[in-house]
């Protein structure tokens, strides 16, 4: 994958890991509409995946102030938050 190659090279790279991050997103909101599994990965696991990516997205952008790609990270994690509450 190439976002994975990037991230190895920089993982500091804080447009990777939103991009990982939201392709994790869409993949558990697509196993959740569709039995719950996706290449064997469960919409639970997907969506971790996602929040830690967003996450860490989230950190390096707080260690680097001249980002704009983040801003939806926000959105999507509170989504995580209500639905585990």
């Amino acid at each position: 994958m190439v976002l994975q190659g990037i991230m190895a090279s920089d993982d500091e790279e804080v447009e990777a890991w939103y991009l990982e991050g939201w392709c994790f997103f869409l993949m558990a909101e697509q196993a959740r509409e569709h039995g719950g599994k996706l290449d064997e990965l469960t919409w639970e696991e997907l969506a971790r995946d996602s929040r830690d990516c967003l996450e860490t997205c989230k950190t390096v952008r707080s260690l680097r102030s001249s980002l704009r790609f983040c801003e939806p990270t926000y959105c999507i994690l509170a989504t995580y938050e209500s639905e585990a509450s």
